[in-house]
Parts: structure tokens; C-alpha cells; sequence
């Protein structure tokens, strides 16, 4: 059986390379083959997915259950938690990937940018302004 994955392209900045996003019933189905023997590399060709990002899944599933994969709301991580796991990394040396896997974070591209933007923010955690901007904020039109 043959069946195309459910899939939405999204590009990506990272070398031009177009990412996607899997189903439920595809992170379940990739989840099954692995567990039936199926190669990582195999099943990021047949899926059109980074290895890495497959294999992250997979340990995800394996520690926290099926249902970590299955898509909900956004989670909201407060700046207090997000500096506890950067602090993790950047200080006690532990790496991307396990602070990720502990932290159950739904992909592991998460904390990278998190670091970066620490980075680039002077090493403060900003937090991202929720909902739209007031009367007042918005931008002057053309005139």
C-alpha cells in the first residue's frame, strides 16, 4: 500500500529547503513502521522529512506516549521555564536534544531559536506581545 503522506508545505530560511508538516495519522503511522523495523532514513524519504526531525518524534513518542504527537493548542511557555531550559544548554552543558525530549517541547527546532533570539536580545528572554495591537499601536496609513 502505497498511500501519499497528508502533508501542508511550509518553506523554511533554513537553506530553502521545504519542511512539512505531518498529520496525526501519519506521525502514528511513521511510529508503527519504526516500530516494525522500518530504517529511520527509509521512513524520511517515504514521508519527506528530515531524519533528525523523525528520529526526535519517535524518542518523543517512545517517552511520553502516542498522544504527545496529537495537534492541540499552541502551548504558552512562560520566559521564567524558557530560561530554565536555555540555562540548561548554554550552562550546565546539557544538549538540544535532551533538554527538548525532558521538556517535551514539539519539536526540537524550538529551543534553538529560542537560543538564538536570547542571543540576539542582549541574553534576556523576551516575551512575544499576545493578540492584536490597540487602536492606538497600529501603524499610521498612508496618507
Amino acid at each position: 500500500m502505497n498511500r501519499t503522506p497528508k502533508v501542508r508545505q511550509t518553506k523554511s530560511n533554513f537553506w530553502g529547503v521545504i519542511f512539512m508538516k505531518l498529520s496525526y495519522e501519519d506521525k502514528i503511522k511513521i511510529y508503527e513502521l519504526r516500530q516494525n523495523g522500518q530504517s529511520i532514513k527509509s521512513l524520511s524519504k517515504q514521508f519527506n522529512i528530515v531524519e533528525s526531525s523523525v528520529e526526535y518524534m519517535i524518542r518523543l513518542m517512545d517517552r511520553y506516549g502516542i498522544g504527545i504527537v496529537k495537534k492541540g493548542k499552541n502551548t504558552y511557555y512562560p520566559p521564567e521555564l524558557k530560561l530554565e531550559m536555555i540555562v540548561k544548554v548554554l550552562i550546565d552543558g546539557h544538549s538540544l536534544n535532551q533538554v527538548a525530549l525532558e521538556y517535551a517541547l514539539p519539536n526540537q527546532g524550538t529551543l534553538p531559536n529560542w537560543i538564538a533570539q536570547y542571543k540576539k536580545n542582549g541574553y534576556t528572554i523576551l516575551e512575544k506581545t499576545r493578540g492584536r495591537r490597540g487602536v492606538n499601536q497600529r501603524r499610521p496609513g498612508k496618507r
